[in-house]
């Protein structure tokens, strides 16, 4: 489906629970896309929603959010954000912790993201890299970052593609080799996501962009 007319965005957060670094802060700096704005996101529950919300001020076509999996193998692919915030004992770096909230009370328990995240799986897979589609993006504050932005983009960016990228980050040492060499293949992606069409047109139009 043809985006509006609008800025394409791609996010990463910054370190939390003691790391020096964030694999998807990382990539982001490496990451070399003409016409793509780059902004960097705080791992803080309580001030995220008013930094999403600014990111929509420009009503953007599409907008790619990225964060790291601890346990992940694969780039997952998120299809769903929940309605659901619990930090579990991972406070983050204001050190909230929330348990068993809403993310917004009285919203949809989920929301599918609107880019077509068939199409990003095959475009990540045809540059060598591993990945796969997801439906849980968890409860802590990447879910949350997805699902405030599909939630605005209802009302600020209607016919936006949104989605968000868990990029695996298991083994610490070497972050930022594999970090250039993520950004290198994925570059690109930003330009190339389209909206998710049910009759699958979408994924095709996916693959022509890329």
């Amino acid at each position: 489906m043809t985006l509006p007319a609008g800025p394409r965005i791609l996010t990463a957060f910054e370190p939390f629970g003691g790391r020096w670094s964030n694999l998807s802060a990382l990539v982001l700096a490496r990451w070399e896309e003409a016409g793509v704005e780059k902004a960097l996101l705080p791992v803080e529950i309580a001030g995220l929603a008013a930094r999403i919300a600014k990111l929509f001020e420009s009503r953007p076509a599409a907008l790619v959010l990225m964060g790291e999996s601890w346990s992940g193998k694969k780039i997952a692919v998120e299809r769903v954000a929940l309605n659901i915030l619990d930090a579990g004992e991972r406070p983050d770096n204001s050190g909230f912790a929330p348990s068993e909230r809403r993310v917004l009370p009285g919203a949809p328990l989920a929301l599918e993201a609107t880019w077509d995240a068939d199409g990003a799986v095959e475009w990540i897979r045809a540059r060598g890299l591993s990945a796969e589609k997801s439906y849980h993006a968890g409860a802590y504050v990447c879910n949350q970052a997805l699902y405030l932005a599909l939630a605005l983009s209802r009302e600020l960016a209607p016919g936006a593609a949104i989605g968000f990228l868990h990029l695996p980050a298991r083994k610490p040492w070497g972050a930022s080799r594999r970090a250039l060499a993520m950004a290198r293949r994925l570059s690109g992606l930003v330009g190339a996501v389209v909206r998710r069409e049910p009759a699958g047109e979408s994924r095709r139009a996916l693959e022509a962009a890329g």
